[in-house]
């Protein structure tokens, strides 16, 4: 089924695969809308304070994993109505919310500039927060409209790059982005792409293996974006289950139940592998894996990049296509969420 053009056609009617295949493009657009920017925001000796959720949020999980070691005091990611805890004045706070609606990410935005912080970078295609953006000459970068939240992450990750480089925290992440994102398109075209089949296809043969179960992805703590972003990849584009783990802490509670409650027998271990592991952790993990497989359903997936960036993408990649795929398996059209649109509604 997933080699029938026509069949995806008719179940993908918003051409999710379409949009996620445009990936080089998307990283293009969040480098030349960064790029765009006059402003000088000083050295942010307080580090990035990033402001989002669901698919807005996932760009601050990337940037934390890839480059969050190289800024200052790191990245703090807020998801929430409220800020957790006070923002150091010498901070970068980035906002970012693709609608530009987001109730909780707007009710943080608003501590903070209640708070008279002003080195504020907004992000988004319009909305409240291109309004606010205008209104209190704030930073702002442009992301392209009409497309789902989930699916701009790209753009996202690469304009924080252009920001992060002209703030001196890094110096070639932008040009490193745009060089794994032409290496990103070579490992669609070959291996993840509609017109790739079934028996080349890594995200098809996926599909076909995870489904029927309930996958958990689990990852080295230095990739926690990755595994999170499969559990909402999952659970948007496929509307399926699918939970996350993280390494080393899973060792201290969840491999117990791994190993002893029948309902595993419902789910796949998903063991992420291959971005930035010390020697301890990559051993560790290996440990982990060994355990996992003698109890469990288990799919290791560590693909191949030149860098962090590159590896952090592809991985980003095959959870994207992976999901659409288990989609149109299903025959659901990946793209809308109508529960999340319902349930945003009713609270406004």
């Amino acid at each position: 089924m997933l080699d029938d053009q026509n069949q995806i056609r008719l179940i993908d009617r918003s051409d999710m695969l379409g949009i996620i295949s445009n990936f080089s493009h998307l990283v293009e657009s969040g480098y030349e809308s960064a790029n765009s920017l006059e402003a000088d925001f000083g050295y942010c000796e307080g580090g990035l304070v990033f402001l989002g959720l669901g698919g807005s949020a996932i760009g601050g999980d990337i940037i934390r994993d890839w480059i969050g070691p190289q800024i200052p005091n790191g990245v703090r990611i807020e998801r929430g109505f409220e800020l957790s805890a006070p923002i150091a004045s010498d901070s970068l706070v980035i906002c970012c919310s693709y609608s530009g609606n987001t109730r909780e990410t707007i009710s943080m935005l608003e501590q903070v500039l209640g708070s008279k912080h002003r080195n504020v970078l907004l992000i988004s295609s319009d909305g409240k927060l291109k309004e606010i953006a205008k209104r209190k000459k704030l930073r702002f970068v442009q992301l392209e409209s009409g497309m789902p939240p989930r699916t701009t992450l790209p753009a996202v990750v690469s304009a924080i790059s252009v920001i992060s480089d002209s703030i001196g925290w890094t110096k070639k992440a932008s040009s490193e982005i745009l060089a794994a994102a032409d290496a990103c398109d070579v490992f669609i075209r070959k291996n993840l792409g509609r017109d790739v089949p079934e028996t080349k296809n890594i995200a098809k043969q996926l599909a076909h293996q995870l489904h029927g179960f309930i996958p958990v992805a689990i990852a080295p703590n230095c990739m926690t974006s990755v595994a999170r972003r499969w559990k909402t990849q999952m659970n948007e584009n496929a509307k399926q289950h699918c939970f996350f783990g993280i390494f080393p802490e899973i060792s201290h509670n969840e491999i117990v139940p791994w190993q002893r409650d029948a309902r595993s027998d419902a789910l796949v271990a998903l063991l992420l592998k291959g971005a930035g592991l010390n020697e301890e952790l990559e051993q560790g993990f290996l440990r982990l894996e060994n355990l996992l497989r003698g109890s469990a359903r288990t799919i290791s997936i560590s693909p191949v990049g030149k860098s962090k960036i590159e590896i952090l993408l592809n991985h980003v990649l095959i959870a994207d296509f992976t999901s659409t795929y288990s989609a149109i398996l299903s025959r659901v059209d990946p793209t809308p969420v109508e529960e999340i649109e319902r349930f945003k509604h009713e609270n406004e």
